[in-house]
């Protein structure tokens, strides 16, 4: 069990600090977004167009566009849609 661990810890020790904010970010955005009524199967959507603002934002001269910054907010938003679907599933 201390091996797994140890060999989680490493694996997330290397990820950088910046992809991480980002999978948090469209994580965040994805579970607030599923509070609102009706809106809660669909609410990756907003993680999604999120990350897409936010490199376009990028382009326009406030920062570097990064690929991987779009992906790490997407694979936040899939993660937190997919505890949103098997909450809504079981109950």
């Amino acid at each position: 069990m201390r091996k797994i661990l140890a060999k989680i810890t490493g694996l997330l020790g290397r990820i950088q600090q910046d992809k991480l904010l980002h999978f948090i970010a469209g994580a965040l955005i994805v579970a607030l977004c599923a509070s609102v009524k009706g809106f809660a199967p669909y609410a990756w959507v907003a993680g999604v167009v999120a990350g897409m603002l936010k490199e376009f934002y990028d382009s326009r001269g406030n920062g570097s566009v990064e690929v991987l910054d779009f992906a790490a907010t997407t694979a936040g938003a899939l993660t937190m849609q997919m505890a949103v679907w098997f909450y809504l599933i079981i109950w």
